[in-house]
């Protein structure tokens, strides 16, 4: 490389001129880059990095899922302990059926331990919903109540 010196006004300022043969200032230029070990190391830092970063993403988003299918579950086996009383009678014993996305019911209606003298009459309800989830493992949920039946009519 070589030197020029300009004079412009008062100021005074040095300007580097490049020699003609490029060739020989990059083989003498030394540090001009990084060499692949180093670019090779800084992808393993990287990978070891984003690699525990994208796991808990994906354990996030597969327990969104499933939390998202319990919540359906719930608000099925909710609607089944609804219906219990209105469409349905309160009758002891097991029923079982399906839903129309597929999901199984069970309902276990028991009489409480007092019997039929308790007061207030009711009965024990439990339903249970049971369906595959996305991974296809078995999902199933259970709610418990107890619900009010009103006096028998007497005659």
């Amino acid at each position: 490389m070589t030197s020029k010196r300009v004079t412009t006004g008062s100021r005074r300022a040095t300007i580097d001129v490049a020699s003609r043969d490029k060739s020989r200032d990059c083989r003498s230029g030394g540090d001009a880059g990084f060499t692949l070990i180093e670019v090779l190391v800084a992808f393993a830092v990287l990978v070891m990095i984003l690699l525990p970063l994208s796991n808990g993403l994906s354990q996030s988003t597969i327990g969104g899922r499933r939390a998202q299918s319990i919540r359906a579950l719930l608000l099925q086996a909710q609607s089944k302990l609804d219906e219990l009383g209105t469409s349905d009678q309160v009758i002891v014993g097991e029923t079982a059926g399906q839903f129309d996305n597929g999901a199984a019911w069970r309902l276990a209606v028991s009489s409480p331990a007092g019997g039929q003298a308790a007061k207030p009459r009711g009965a024990w309800a439990k339903v249970t919903v049971s369906a595959a989830n996305d991974a296809g493992g078995p999902l199933s949920v259970s709610l418990t109540t107890y619900k009010l039946v009103g006096a028998a009519s007497r005659k």
